[in-house]
């Protein structure tokens, strides 16, 4: 006979007395997708009060899935999947395969961001003992709006050098979503871009110049919002050069980003986005560019994507804009 004890788990238990032997499991969950809204770096995090399980985002009155990988292989269809509170249903209830999808679907209909654990156990082949294997937390998301303004500035004393990394509203629309719909469940309607031209090089640097350590839009940024601006979008402004690189964003949900980055332009509109949604930058003092963070402070080739628990709750409950 054989009694399956699963390690680690906080919850584990002995089984009853009797002439069981055991077998030592492990159950793994992880996503293959990144960017997917499933967290397994806050864990690992230093510091981090969560505990040892990994994460997983769900939108109210949608679905999220992940995968379970079992070992030993031959005891996969000893072990089931239950949600703690009964705020989402599991698809399967038990494992059919080792390397297991499991699709979390959410029953919450609450305005605000509920949660919930789904239990991964073992059953005792021989005396149905279940005992924790491992757990995922769930977050259940509303869904949030917003709008966002993309405005192409050309420089009155500059109209030979407009700037040509611009995104198309519908690009962004269809980037902005797969990175913070899908995680955050955050929504943003990005509005058809405008091309204004405004005398905003005051000092005739051809710059668009600014004090990276002031809180405060400078006389140059503020000549371009005063010329063009959205109320009630995040405003992002295309302009030929900063005077610091390659993009910043303030507490009003006003970005500036130049025309030369390493980024692609849809990356680098995203990461400053998600300063207006709440992110800060993560620094190589608690990540390294290995996990792919979209908030990742540096511009480098290749565009990041990944969003943790923090920064999804986060960008969920979203003020609205100004």
């Amino acid at each position: 006979p054989v009694s399956v004890i699963f390690r680690p788990g906080p919850d584990d238990l002995a089984p009853p007395d009797g002439p069981w032997g055991f077998t030592i499991a492990q159950t793994t969950p992880t996503n293959a997708d990144i960017c997917a809204g499933f967290d397994d770096v806050t864990p690992r995090l230093p510091g981090v009060p969560h505990g040892p399980g990994p994460w997983l985002s769900a939108p109210n009155g949608g679905t999220n899935s992940f995968t379970v990988i079992i070992n030993p292989t031959s005891i996969a269809d000893q072990v089931i999947f239950k949600s703690a509170l009964g705020k989402f249903s599991v698809i399967p209830s038990t494992a059919t395969s080792s390397t297991q999808l499991v699709q979390v679907i959410s029953l919450s209909t609450n305005a605000l961001i509920d949660g919930d654990q789904l239990f991964i156990r073992g059953v005792g082949a021989q005396n149905s003992y279940t005992t924790l294997c491992s757990f995922v937390n769930i977050d259940l998301l509303p869904r949030t709006n917003a709008a966002v303004a993309i405005h192409k500035i050309i420089a009155s004393t500059m109209t030979n050098n407009p700037p040509t990394h611009v995104p198309t509203a519908a690009n962004l629309k269809t980037y902005l979503d797969a990175v913070f719909g899908k995680q955050a469940n955050v929504y943003l309607t990005v509005v058809t871009q405008t091309t204004t031209t405004v005398n905003y090089d005051l000092n005739s640097n051809t710059n668009l110049d600014f004090d990276l350590e002031s809180p405060d839009l400078s006389t140059e940024e503020i000549a371009i919002t005063n010329a063009i601006y959205t109320t009630g979008a995040i405003n992002v402004y295309y302009v030929n050069k900063l005077s610091h690189p390659n993009g910043i964003t303030y507490t009003n949900r006003v970005s500036f980003i130049q025309d030369s980055h390493l980024m692609s332009d849809l990356g680098l509109s995203a990461h400053e986005i998600g300063h207006s949604l709440g992110l800060d930058d993560v620094t190589n003092d608690v990540v390294d560019a290995s996990q792919q963070r979209l908030m990742w402070e540096f511009d480098e080739p290749g565009d990041r994507c990944r969003l943790i628990h923090d920064e999804w709750m986060t960008a969920n409950r979203i003020l609205p804009v100004p």
